[in-house]
């Protein structure tokens, strides 16, 4: 991808940018950001701070999403002190319904704020087959389940297929919704001649994966507990800097929370218990806001005349599901249709944002509460967070933020951006104007001597249907506004507009922009049907 043009509001070259003006008059104009000018100079003019948000479900007492709460509705408290709710967003994807017509929607504007983009996932959803802690029948069952699952995937699913093995957390393929790719790693693909080397080479994987774990099932159990909770952090890990909520769908035969209950009672003092270890692993999950969602891959348990019960092997998953606001599903032999609710339960849900009143970044846990002002509506919710401080100037992390975005489905929030696009005739190819602004209020200027100095980078990726990408471009834009054009980004917002040159095979564009000055990253996803189809993709140019 090219980026072969770049215009500003400011009549000067890019080479020597002193200031962004006005936004485009498309946009509606931002509400104003306080003025701050009184500062000496060459001091920081916003503190870092960092925003938590909190993902929160709400049910009734039938077990049914209420859509209606509003931001005065809820309380938050951080280690019991009460917060002021900042931000606040319902998310509420609808059922997929096909397109009779067949004529999809045509809109040329894009955000990043969930009340102006309410299309799409709310969250992601990692599918984890658990094949360490599953013994054989169970898994080879549970395997055909997800596989049906798969086979009834809607078009707003993201997902992304992890096997967990005795020896490795396999990340079989990272978030999409091409189902048939999916399928085809599960081996319940029909179009084997379109795999390609990698997935073939996967799929032997996955065939070698689970003929490994049966040999292992038997092994030792605090092995298999210390291997599940290492698995779980780096699923942490792996997505952590995401956006949103990330479902884990856990499937697996489970363990025991504590061991040795059969020993005599002269030796019950050596019984071992999990609880203080997996709760940890709860916090940290948690804290990435990834919410485990058990499915007992046994199915319907009924060992005792016939009667169903809960399998002890459930309680570290129930623990770990209840610490993270996810559920657990069990004593069911429908496993596809509680894969099913577990990816449906943040459909409609609610994003509570607040920059705590304490700002002693000391890594510590913060239990968080919140309560709503109805009755009967049950809410559920990470528990907490650590109180890790932000650091913008860390380049590591920066990179592994925009590396971040570009994989994910969902639009990163904390940089507010607005995005419209024009297509441009062209011979070959697919060309488009796109116009961007980028809200001021998460931006940090320096002030240094007569300027405000301040820097942008802006990475725009080409992707196709499963998530690959086949075409990058990165730029960095340096700010350095006196103050008048300050006031004015500070008031309008900071814009700019770009011409982009793609091939035919990419179907989205997913547009980067992260501020220097305060670390803050926002992502937007940019369709390309609304642009260009397969009759006029390549209409002469003008």
């Amino acid at each position: 991808m090219k980026l072969h043009q770049r215009s500003m509001k400011s009549g000067l070259p890019v080479g020597v940018i002193a200031i962004l003006l006005a936004t485009c008059a498309a946009f509606a104009q931002a509400p104003s950001a306080p003025t701050q000018n009184s500062q000496a100079p060459g001091t920081v003019l916003r503190a870092v701070v960092r925003l938590i948000q909190v993902t929160v479900v709400a049910e009734d007492g039938d077990g049914r999403p209420v859509a209606d709460l509003k931001i005065g509705d809820f309380s938050l408290r951080d280690k019991g002190e009460a917060q002021k709710l900042t931000y606040f967003a319902q998310q509420n994807t609808p059922a997929w319904q096909p397109d009779v017509a067949g004529t999809p929607t045509v809109s040329n504007f894009y955000s990043n704020h969930v009340e102006s983009s309410p299309e799409g996932a709310n969250s992601v959803t990692i599918l984890l087959l658990d094949a360490m802690n599953t013994q054989f029948r169970d898994l080879s069952y549970a395997r055909t389940r997800v596989i049906n699952f798969l086979q009834h995937m809607q078009p707003q699913d993201q997902v992304a297929l992890y096997v967990l093995t005795p020896t490795t957390l396999y990340v079989m393929h990272d978030f999409t919704n091409d189902s048939a790719t999916l399928l085809r790693l599960m081996g319940g693909g029909s179009d084997k001649a379109s795999a390609n080397p990698n997935e073939v080479k996967i799929e032997k994987l996955m065939s070698d994966a689970l003929g490994e774990s049966n040999h292992f099932y038997k092994g030792q159990p605090v092995s298999r507990v210390q291997a599940t909770s290492e698995a779980m952090l780096q699923v942490a890990r792996n997505t952590v800097n995401i956006p949103g909520r990330k479902n884990l769908v856990w499937i697996s035969g489970g363990f025991p929370l504590t061991m040795g209950a059969a020993i005599p009672l002269s030796g019950r003092d050596e019984r071992l218990d999990f609880s203080a270890a997996l709760s940890g692993t709860a916090k940290q999950l948690g804290d990435a806001n990834v919410a485990v969602y058990p499915v007992d891959a046994r199915g319907l348990w009924a060992p005792r005349g016939g009667r169903a019960y809960a399998s002890p092997n459930m309680d570290a998953m129930v623990l770990i599901a209840n610490a993270t606001g996810g559920r657990p599903f069990y004593n069911t032999n429908d496993i596809a249709s509680s894969i099913r609710k577990a990816v449906d339960d943040s459909r409609v849900s609610y994003v509570l944002g607040y920059y705590p009143t304490n700002d002693k970044w000391d890594a510590g846990f913060r239990e968080i509460s919140v309560k709503v002002a109805r009755p009967g509506v049950h809410l559920r919710y990470k528990t907490g967070y650590f109180a890790v401080p932000a650091n913008p100037e860390s380049d590591k992390r920066n990179e592994l933020l925009t590396a971040d975005a570009i994989r994910s489905p969902l639009q990163l929030i904390d940089l507010g951006l607005q995005v419209r696009t024009e297509r441009v005739a062209s011979i070959g190819g697919r060309e488009m104007k796109v116009m961007v602004r980028v809200d001021p209020a998460q931006m940090m200027f320096q002030r240094k001597e007569n300027r405000w100095t301040d820097a942008i980078v802006v990475v725009w990726v080409g992707l196709t249907p499963d998530g690959r990408v086949l075409e990058r471009d990165m730029d960095r834009i340096e700010l350095h506004p006196e103050q008048s054009g300050y006031n004015e980004i500070q008031h309008d917002g900071l814009s700019f507009s770009e011409h982009i040159r793609l091939g035919n095979e990419s179907t989205e564009l997913r547009l980067i922009v992260r501020d220097h000055g305060s670390g803050a990253i926002g992502s937007v996803n940019i369709p390309l049907s609304s642009l260009f189809d397969k009759t006029n993709a390549n209409l002469p140019a003008h």
